[in-house]
């Protein structure tokens, strides 16, 4: 990666979090104003990163975000004071694709390279699978009632991910994810856009940091997956038509 590319990239994500931070405090009143503000960023992040993987990473992103969202806010997780459906404002539906989308692309310009995530989709869409299905049950169970409890298992399923994938990927993403997760939430929180019940530091739960990283953690890694399955479909069906094309002539 040139350095011209990285300074494309590192502007590229300091635009997201300025615009996704101060967007959602200034409107986070006008739920669906904020959602198309949302939806128009990440439109302009596309223009640079429009990979097939960036794309799979921001759809998983945007499912699994959506699902964890009307569990939690109708366990009593956390709570929106401006809501639009269902206890959610609809800037959600279009906030978790712009992080997701960024996560592993910030991974990358700090690594300065690629990671090959498509050799090993089938493990990696375990993981990802796994991950989300054991944590955002444990979220709702534990985050009001055992805040550290599920702080410390958070913990314990990162450090368990990143010595099972033993991707420097991996790595960087649970730091990025840990660190800007929280930081991203400081404004909103102090503003009152949300709110948590047992908020500890700044309004926060213990378990934001760990909790980001693993999310996102599984959210990427079931987006490789998907990802390295379509290309293996689409290699599969080229060597196809490549057969039909040789029979033809022969």
């Amino acid at each position: 990666m040139s350095i011209a590319e990285r300074k494309a990239h590192f502007r590229q994500v300091a635009i997201n979090i300025v615009v996704s931070v101060s967007g959602v405090t200034l409107l986070h009143h006008r739920p669906v104003l904020c959602a198309v503000v949302m939806g128009l960023l990440f439109l302009h992040i596309t223009r640079l990163w429009n990979r097939r993987r960036d794309f799979c990473v921001a759809g998983v992103g945007l499912v699994a975000g959506v699902i964890l969202e009307f569990v939690a806010t109708g366990s009593g997780l956390w709570k929106y004071t401006h809501a639009t459906v269902a206890g959610v404002p609809a800037w959600v539906f279009t906030l978790w694709p712009v992080f997701m989308i960024g996560l592993p692309r910030l991974a990358e310009t700090m690594m300065q390279a690629a990671e090959e995530t498509s050799t090993d989709f089938l493990s990696r869409g375990a993981m990802g699978g796994l991950i989300l299905l054991l944590e955002i049950p444990l979220l709702v169970l534990w985050g009001n009632s055992r805040p550290w409890l599920l702080t410390t298992l958070t913990i314990a399923g990162l450090v368990a991910v990143v010595a099972i994938s033993r991707s420097r990927l991996v790595l960087s993403m649970t730091f990025i994810a840990a660190g800007c997760g929280a930081m991203a939430e400081l404004f909103p929180v102090y503003v009152g856009a949300w709110s948590y019940p047992e908020g500890v530091f700044f309004g926060l739960p213990p378990w934001i940091p760990t909790g980001y990283a693993l999310f996102g953690l599984g959210v990427a890694n079931l987006g490789f997956a998907i990802d390295g399955a379509l290309q293996l479909a689409t290699q599969s069906s080229a060597r196809e038509m490549g057969a039909a094309t040789l029979n033809r002539t022969n």
